[in-house]
């Protein structure tokens, strides 16, 4: 017979006495720059979770890329795989094991909110890692802090929680978390951090096996040879293997490089044999504006260490050889491996700073005020030069100032400077270009705060569509009607738009695969005409012509049919 342990009441009083003790004791050993910290991930936290949440109320959400996403992680919860309004499996449109992970709060009623807030968690979560490597290489808890208000406010990052949610960015904590598990010898947590990296989405494998050969050249050879070949493994497992078998004719990226190649032998070959579209694309593409504006929220501190920044290289690269112009703007999720490169760069590049300067001091402070001057006039000039960018430039030579003055007169508090210089210069590009400032809320497709008679439309005609109805919806339903099998963003499946792979037939022809579905199939329609073009305004008068369809709601240019 089993025995009962009885706990008497005095022990456990003493016990929850002593647990009450160590969390008061943890509450105390809080220093302020840690109670700060806090402070700022929560704020941060909050306002992207609310202005999100309020951007999917008004409607300003879309089906590429919140509804596909939504949509997907809702079927994977019901067994299901064929993702409508992408045209493409769960397997065949990128391999992203990681939303597998979100299919039980799925099966609890989750949706696109929990999607985007999970998103602006994980990344606010990145702050923890970008304060431990600060600590690790600077030794001061206030310049950690600096460079966590530095991450947190980079234009870039914002930019990408606005476009709503990417399982990219999911994997920036965990590449953060991993690099830190690399300074401080934790192998098996290394492991696991890349782990969790890589399961949301094939091309970060590319960033892996850069972050080998960083290994490597720093002194790791056996972790960073295994981690080179990893990461090329998995990307060439996932390329050649995986979605080829969901989507035989292909990966629907295969065309953004377009005639660089499609496959890396193609682009090495053709960077041989064609050199000049390489050099042609990086300056269509303006090259200099991607790194810089990465750069400019970490007052170019990056451009101080180059493990970080050989880690951002081969994305960054990528991205401004593709052809969609969309890639060479800081603006979309494509940024989200080079900010982790970036970040890690800015970090060690105040670390460089700071021993530089100690040596440089050591010879004279003259030389050290001469230095910092002569960055000051190059960067006014700069800024006078580029138009549009004197008022970041004088911000930043202002910041050069303020290090050449402290570097004379308060040489024990350079790093200090540099790490206050760091976050001023986030908070002004944030404040110029960010989306979480006050000029922001002058664009009512920014943040719309207002619920609009509009609104009220959408809403109203959203809740006439029943729940497990075959339909075709305008892009802004799609994130609110993606909890079905079967749901197409019109003009498909009418007419093919944005949806499966281009194909080319031996004859030359060029169709989609997989073929579209029956147009008779369609049950409902729900469209804003608003977001429509001339073309798909006049494929919806056809067919709602047809005696085969009635239309139960038509207000404001939102029109919600269903077939008789």
């Amino acid at each position: 017979m089993a025995q009962t342990t009885v706990v008497h009441p005095v022990q456990r009083e003493r016990r929850g006495a002593a647990y009450l003790a160590r969390c008061r004791n943890a509450i105390r050993g809080l220093s302020l720059p840690r109670v700060l910290f806090f402070a700022v991930i929560g704020a941060f936290t909050v306002f992207y979770v609310v202005h999100l949440s309020m951007l999917h109320d008004r409607f300003w959400t879309t089906g590429y890329d919140l509804g596909i996403f939504d949509q997907a992680t809702w079927l994977v919860a019901q067994g299901k795989t064929f993702i409508t309004i992408r045209g493409l499996t769960f397997w065949g449109h990128h391999v992203n094991p990681g939303l597998v992970l979100f299919a039980p709060f799925y099966w609890l009623g989750a949706g696109p909110r929990f999607l985007n807030g999970a998103m602006v968690v994980a990344y606010a979560a990145g702050a923890f890692p970008v304060f431990r490597i600060a600590k690790h290489h600077l030794r001061n808890e206030w310049i950690a802090l600096a460079l966590v208000v530095a991450y947190l406010l980079q234009t870039g990052g914002q930019w990408v929680l606005r476009e709503t949610f990417h399982p990219e960015v999911m994997a920036i904590a965990p590449m953060l978390y991993a690099y830190l598990a690399v300074l401080e010898r934790r192998w098996r947590a290394y492991w696991i951090w890349l782990l969790a990296a890589v399961c949301w989405k094939e091309d970060i494998a590319i960033t892996i096996a850069m972050l080998g050969v960083v290994l490597a050249l720093r002194g790791h050879r056996k972790q960073g040879i295994i981690t080179l070949l990893a990461g090329v493994t998995y990307y060439f497992f996932c390329t050649k293997v995986v979605l080829p078998h969901f989507t035989p004719a292909g990966p629907f990226y295969s065309e953004f490089l377009g005639n660089l190649g499609n496959t890396p032998f193609a682009l090495a070959k053709n960077a041989l044999v064609h050199p000049t579209r390489f050099t042609d694309q990086f300056q269509e593409a303006q090259w200099y504006r991607y790194p810089r504006d990465l750069a400019q929220p970490y007052a170019f501190t990056s451009f101080f260490s180059w493990p970080g920044l050989l880690l951002a290289l081969p994305q960054v690269v990528l991205n401004l050889l593709t052809k969609h112009s969309y890639a060479w703007s800081i603006r979309w999720h494509y940024v989200s491996m080079p900010t982790v490169g970036f970040t890690i760069a800015s970090i060690e590049g105040v670390a460089n700073l700071r021993r530089l300067a100690e040596r440089v001091r050591g010879s004279g402070r003259e030389l050290v005020a001469s230095v910092v001057v002569a960055a000051v006039a190059v960067a006014v000039t700069a800024g006078i030069a580029a138009a549009g960018y004197l008022a970041a430039a004088s911000a930043i030579a202002l910041g050069f100032v303020v290090v050449a003055v402290t570097a004379v007169a308060w040489p024990t508090r350079l790093l200090e400077s540099i790490g206050m210089v760091v976050a001023a210069s986030a908070v002004v590009m944030s404040a110029m270009w960010a989306p979480s400032y006050g000029w922001a809320y002058n664009d009512p497709g920014m943040w719309p705060t207002e619920i609009t008679p509009h609104v009220r439309v959408l809403r109203n005609a959203v809740n006439l569509v029943p729940d497990d109805a075959v339909i075709s919806v305008s892009y802004n339903f799609s994130p609110h009607l993606a909890h079905r099998e079967f749901v197409y963003e019109f003009p498909n499946p009418w007419r093919n738009s944005y949806w499966g792979v281009d194909q080319r037939l031996p004859d030359g022809r060029v169709t989609a695969w997989p073929p579209a579905r029956d147009p008779d199939s369609i049950q409902w329609i729900a469209v804003d005409k608003g977001t429509l073009g001339p073309e798909s305004l006049s494929l919806l008068k056809d067919v709602l012509a047809s005696p085969k369809w009635m239309i139960v709601f038509d207000e404001q240019n939102v029109v919600v049919a269903h077939r008789s």
